[in-house]
């Protein structure tokens, strides 16, 4: 009888099993069809082997067209091949459809030097970074293309294993192999031939975006030490598509992604951190930014109490928050992500302070500096007593509405505010309902 049912026990166990196995391994969407599958397979063991292997998917096999691309974009890459050059669409439009997801983000990467470039389009500004090289601008009337000329190999991985050999003085190529080995991540280093049609991957990105993998081409640490931008960077695309650091990456994250985040500078910081909390997923990067150290990094004013039980409760409820109004179809401001951060920090700090030691790892210009300033002033404002007059004339400056929703983030943990918000509230709507008269 015991065997009787332990073989049945047995038998249950190993469908679930099974169910679960299958489970975890189908594949969806992009990753249905065999054949990629197949291609994707032997290419990595390649790419595992060698450092890099080139892994072309024709798009008969693929089949993403040229309708999945801004117009401007093409317009952009076939002025570049009618030129006599080659001209690849490359990073987050690629890797968003593999995925599935819209993509707003079209850029090109080129054979064309630069001067070839402002040749062959009529509206071209240029904008360097902070490894040297530039890239186009190209300005159409409703969108703005990045085109960019083939990167060399960054010097500092010279004669690192799987990378190679090169010339590292030039800052330039015309090797797309060569410019892949500068790109972040290898989910991002994916092109499309717009001349073929061909995907382009010489680093496993494909097989990695199957997987739920993040890494570098390269060597994490010394990647990162190239370029600490890298550490930022990947945080945010680790939290938005909830995927997970390779060993090698999760180990060197764990141990440097602080000092990364702040060696990736302020200026480049203002770029990049905005976008961990304006687009639906604030709350996923701030667990990544915490649980890798680079929270109370790249956020000093708040780092002596961003760890106490009071500061996570706060900002975990904000984030949450933050989520569910970008989620209603509101678009959340870089400075109300800001402000909400740091506005625990005001409690034994002058706001200027404040701003100024956050400027070191976060740019802030005089005008932005300004902007807070008045935004932190008029939340304060807000729990005072004011007459009708002086309320309702509150709520014509500028930064009154991120103001209020900073109010009404801080209510979610604290309720004392509760008549504040009430008040403010109405006095909002009575305000709009006068204006719209």
């Amino acid at each position: 009888m015991f065997k009787k049912r332990f073989l049945q026990l047995f038998s249950i166990v190993s469908v679930l099993i099974l169910v679960v196995s299958c489970s975890t391994t189908a594949k969806s969407g992009f990753f249905a069809n065999d054949e990629i599958n197949r291609l994707v397979d032997e290419n990595y063991k390649l790419v595992v082997e060698n450092g890099w292997a080139e892994l072309r998917i024709p798009q008969s096999v693929h089949g993403i067209t040229r309708d999945s691309f801004s117009p401007n974009a093409l317009d952009a890459a076939d002025k570049l091949v009618a030129a006599g050059y080659e001209a690849y669409l490359i990073g987050g439009s690629i890797r968003d459809l593999i995925m599935g997801t819209p993509s707003m983000d079209f850029d090109i990467t080129t054979t064309a030097p630069n001067e070839k470039i402002e040749e062959i389009f009529d509206d071209v500004t240029f904008h360097s970074i902070p490894l040297g090289h530039s890239f186009a601008f190209v300005h159409y009337p409703d969108e703005i293309i990045d085109v960019a000329t083939c990167v060399n190999i960054p010097a500092g991985l010279y004669g690192l294993k799987g990378v190679p050999d090169f010339d590292p003085e030039p800052l330039y190529s015309n090797n797309f192999v060569y410019d892949s080995f500068q790109r972040d991540i290898t989910i991002n280093a994916i092109y499309y031939d717009v001349k073929t049609g061909d995907l382009v991957d010489y680093h496993g990105g494909i097989h990695d975006i199957r997987e739920g993998i993040i890494k570098t081409m390269t060597d994490p640490e010394v990647a990162m030490d190239v370029n600490s931008i890298i550490a930022v960077r990947s945080m945010r695309f680790k939290a938005r598509y909830n995927m997970e650091y390779s060993a090698e990456m999760d180990e060197v994250m764990h141990r440097k992604a602080g000092v990364y985040s702040v060696q990736a500078g302020a200026g480049s910081n203002s770029a990049n951190m905005p976008k961990f909390f304006n687009a639906g997923y604030a709350l996923r990067c701030y667990y990544v930014l915490r649980d890798y150290n680079a929270f109370e990094a790249i956020y000093s004013p708040v780092a002596d109490i961003c760890n106490t039980a009071e500061y996570q409760a706060y900002i975990t409820e904000a984030f949450k928050w933050i989520d569910d109004w970008y989620a209603s179809g509101n678009k959340v401001s870089n400075s109300l992500t800001l402000a909400t951060i740091l506005w625990p920090a005001l409690n034994s700090k002058d706001a200027e302070a404040v701003l100024k030691q956050q400027n070191k790892t976060i740019e802030i210009s005089d005008e932005e500096m300004d902007d807070y300033l008045d935004l932190f002033a008029i939340e304060k404002k807000m729990t005072q007593n004011l007459s009708y007059d002086e309320a309702v004339k509150l709520t014509l400056q500028n930064e009154f509405e991120d103001a209020f929703q900073l109010l009404v983030i801080r209510n979610l943990t604290d309720k004392g505010l509760d008549n504040a918000v009430r008040f403010w509230t109405g006095i909002r709507e009575i305000a709009a309902n006068g204006r719209a008269a």
